[in-house]
């Protein structure tokens, strides 16, 4: 990485934010423009971020300034991904979704909601499938690149995108399902959304998976593809899991060799394992560092976890927006403020009931963080008694 390039590409990024001239801007770097990497791209980011900018006010410039570095990153010189490779299906999802969102651009062309609402409002529908994808990038991805690079913390950027996207698409389908919106409003909110999906789609192809491509092994892409199927793989069809069963003789190997004893009892750790697997509540927790070091695996997990999120830092495994907040709650833990945080949301019809539990030792020194997380559906439903003699 040539460090002058990135420190005139910051300059000329902070120029278009503050509305000087563009095209005098674009002379004056023009050399560093022509040259642009996509590690250059993701050092800009972060130096962003580092000098105190939002990640909305990043985000706002950020498709201007890709469109200008597109011939450069275009040309940038990297081994695209072998057939049933990690980065190889991720960029099959992509192409799948660009041939989903023509089908509809085609169906938007005639202008007739009415007519056609029902089938835009199951086409629409069918593209949540896809944040599987965002959710391999945030929660795969992201952390085995945050490990490489310090400055590939700036995936928060593109992560605050998905959740744009999420939230856009949530906006559309409830436009469409009113009879009553304005055609306008529906235009202008379809053509936000295929603006950020495609946008991203463009970021990846340029910045994100070459850069991975480079900075990955062999190992740690064969690691990826196995986690992918945690999520699934939207819109293509599921590769074979050959890799999987190879490696689950070895951690079954290792399980059975290891016991934990207790004034509670003894456990070997698949035993230890498989209770964590089977409780009716999602854990998660971080030690007194703030890293994840270990989380539950049930099958029927609310909110997914792979093992590359092991050893990152909690305030890289949440949005951008609600990245405070979590710094506030871990403050008022470790200084022994509060001990308990508490919040219920609604995820797709189902009550979900988050509570973090600061951990302590019996000298009440602070030891980490616990998320436990619950679907309290059916709980809520709970009237009267049900005796074991009723079983």
């Amino acid at each position: 990485m040539n460090e002058t390039r990135i420190k005139n590409l910051y300059k000329y990024a902070l120029g278009l934010m503050k509305k000087q001239d563009g095209k005098l801007l674009y002379l004056k770097y023009k050399d560093d423009i022509d040259h642009v990497t996509p590690f250059e791209v993701m050092e800009l980011e972060y130096m962003q971020l580092e000098n105190g900018f939002s990640v909305h006010q990043i985000l706002e410039y950020s498709d201007k300034l890709v469109n200008v570095f597109y011939m450069s990153l275009k040309e940038f010189d990297w081994k695209q991904p072998e057939n049933d490779s990690f980065l190889y299906y991720m960029m099959l999802e992509n192409t799948a979704l660009k041939e989903k969102l023509s089908l509809i651009k085609e169906l938007i062309k005639k202008q007739d909601y009415h007519k056609h609402g029902l089938t835009l409002i199951s086409l629409f529908t069918q593209l949540k499938i896809f944040d599987a994808h965002y959710q391999k990038k945030e929660n795969i991805l992201f952390p085995c690149l945050e490990k490489k690079m310090k400055s590939y913390h700036g995936l928060k950027v593109m992560w605050e995108l998905h959740d744009q996207i999420r939230k856009n698409l949530k906006n559309v389908i409830q436009l469409l399902e009113n009879d009553e919106t304005d055609t306008m409003a529906v235009n202008q909110s379809i053509g936000k959304l295929f603006f950020q999906m495609n946008g991203l789609i463009q970021k990846e192809q340029l910045i994100l998976f070459p850069a991975a491509s480079f900075l990955l092994t062999e190992n740690e892409f064969a690691a990826l593809k196995i986690q992918s199927f945690d999520y699934g793989f939207p819109f293509i069809l599921q590769p074979e899991k050959k890799e999987e069963k190879m490696m689950q003789g070895k951690e079954d190997e290792r399980r059975e060799a290891s016991f934990i004893s207790g004034n509670t009892g003894n456990l070997s750790i698949e035993q230890l394992l498989l209770v964590f697997s089977y409780l009716p509540v999602d854990i998660t927790m971080i030690d007194e560092n703030n890293k994840v070091v270990f989380y539950s695996d049930s099958k029927d997990r609310i909110f997914k976890r792979s093992p590359a999120v092991i050893g990152r830092d909690v305030r890289n495994c949440h949005p951008p927006k609600s990245v405070q907040i979590v710094e506030k709650i871990l403050d008022s833990f470790r200084n022994g403020e509060k001990s308990k945080a508490e919040f219920w949301i609604t995820i797709h019809d189902k009550k979900v009931y988050i509570t973090y539990y600061a951990v302590r030792n019996d000298e009440g020194t602070y030891k980490g963080t616990m998320e436990v997380t619950q679907d309290v559906t059916e709980i809520q439903k709970a009237t009267g008694e049900k005796r074991l003699l009723d079983w």
